[in-house]
């Protein structure tokens, strides 16, 4: 995996024009329809025509709490043995350059780490959702690791920790790059393939 040396902090605009020409890993439920927040179409939209992200105080609380976890819930009480470093770098696989992460933490420098939040105990019910194991999926491939981990503080603050170590799935792998590659050249081709 490559370090992208433009952040969100240090060059918020040239960040934002990388995210609109690339496909990051919290994309890709959506563009696989499995994103209850995101249609196909909307995403398609966004990347065509733009869609500038603004930090509001949900998201930098987030942030804010995704480093708690990882050094208090992770580090300290659920996988002491497996210490976890925040990370706010970008980062993409030069085989598939244009799809990208920016894993929450990464163990042992290359394990990406995916935090989640929820109040929303149905959601987790029968375990992960499977949009966030597409999205640490993703992040196996970009860094080129063959597993990988999602920890989901369920029901707030005093929600019990979901942990699942998750292995790369090399048959998904093989059937959504080419998804993420003809999406991405249908954005060149200004051929929307979701217009009915």
């Amino acid at each position: 995996m490559i370090p992208i040396k433009v952040t969100r902090e240090d060059n918020f605009d040239e960040w934002n024009k990388l995210r609109q020409q690339s496909i990051g890993a919290s994309e890709v439920a959506a563009l696989l329809g499995k994103d209850k927040f995101t249609t196909k179409q909307e995403l398609w939209n966004q990347k065509k025509f733009g869609y500038e992200f603004k930090s509001n105080v949900f998201s930098e609380m987030g942030q804010a709490i995704e480093d708690s976890i990882i050094n208090i819930v992770w580090n300290k009480y659920q996988r002491p043995e497996l210490i976890a470093t925040p990370n706010k770098t970008t980062f993409y696989n030069p085989d598939s350059p244009n799809i990208i992460t920016t894993p929450d933490a990464f163990i042992l420098d290359n394990i990406p780490l995916q935090i989640k939040t929820t109040i929303n105990y149905s959601a987790w019910k029968q375990g992960v959702p499977e949009h966030v194991r597409i999205q640490n999926q993703i992040e196996m491939l970009v860094c080129g690791v063959d597993h990988g981990y999602i920890c989901g503080i369920v029901g707030g603050n005093w929600g019990k920790p979901v942990i699942e170590r998750q292995e790369l799935d090399n048959e998904f792998i093989s059937f959504v790059v080419p998804e993420i590659n003809e999406f991405l050249n249908s954005l060149v081709l200004d051929a929307n393939p979701y217009n009915s």
